[in-house]
């Protein structure tokens, strides 16, 4: 799986560290963010909230679902190394990928 162009916004607002997008064999844009938990660094993707019915508890869905096994550990293993600066961040197609630090808002 080619995971390429991806931009990353550091953003160190509490448990949350950054926020940005990646495209995925050049067909498929997603949206993640870095979260800080207490396992350590970790990306989240989209999910919708629900309401479970039987417990009456609220619920998350993700509504991103890689169909390889090793799809969701290679996708994160490419936005956890260029959001912590190693050189195996490197686009495999050659593509710039970045990350920026916005963790300074001067408002």
């Amino acid at each position: 799986m080619k995971v390429a162009n991806i931009n990353i916004r550091k953003l160190n607002f509490g448990s949350l560290l950054a926020s940005g997008t990646a495209t995925i064999e050049d067909v498929i844009e997603i949206t993640f963010t870095v979260i800080k938990g207490s396992k350590g660094e970790f990306v989240s993707l989209p999910q919708k909230e629900y309401l479970d019915k039987q417990t009456g508890m609220k619920k998350y869905q993700n509504q991103v679902k890689f169909v390889k096994e090793d799809g969701l550990a290679t996708f994160s293993r490419a936005v956890l190394d260029l959001y912590n600066g190693k050189p195996s961040a490197q686009s495999q197609s050659g593509e710039e990928n970045q990350a920026v630090d916005d963790s300074f808002v001067p408002f």
